[in-house]
């Protein structure tokens, strides 16, 4: 006998009722919604806009930035090009060559933002151009140096001020 038969004595849409809320909301309960800090917090939303980010040579950017925007987004972007460009038939070395142009800048800015972090001049981004040690050190200080605390010569904080001069 089938619960949902009615000809058959069953309970037609019978559903089991839910149970009643007994503390906080969690991520399994569909009423559940995160606030938008720990979406902020986990996503890593930026003050600045993609454009600014991606493209511009002011402010300064914190190593979550650095990490999330100028490591991984910038490397599947690089190899998401690159295969495509091998789809459409092109050459792996002219492939790979033109993605590595189009990615250099934002490499650049994001560099130059992350070295402003740290109170030093966009110039330091040229550490880059030493051989055999020039980028170990660039990803070293990048990646790994805490910013300066509070604002400094080229703007505030990223970490304490909730929208930069660049707000989306």
């Amino acid at each position: 006998m089938s619960l949902h038969d009615p000809a058959q004595g069953g309970l037609q849409g019978y559903s089991p009722p839910m149970p009643a809320a007994a503390g906080p909301l969690g991520p399994s309960d569909p009423r559940y919604t995160p606030s938008p800090a720990l979406v902020d917090q986990a996503v890593g939303h930026e003050a600045m806009t993609p454009l600014a980010l991606y493209f511009g040579l002011r402010g300064r950017v914190r190593r979550r930035t650095f990490w999330l925007h100028g490591v991984v987004a910038l490397l599947l972007a690089g190899a998401v090009g690159t295969a495509l460009l091998q789809i459409a038939g092109w050459n792996a070395d002219e492939a790979q060559q033109w993605v590595d142009a189009l990615l250099v800048w934002p490499v650049i800015a994001i560099s130059v933002k992350r070295w402003h972090d740290i109170d030093r001049p966009g110039w330091f981004v040229l550490v880059n151009l030493v051989p055999a040690v020039g980028q170990l050190i660039a990803l070293v200080c990048n990646g790994f140096f805490p910013g300066t605390v509070g604002e400094n010569r080229f703007g505030g904080d990223p970490k304490t001020e909730p929208h930069g001069p660049y707000t989306a």
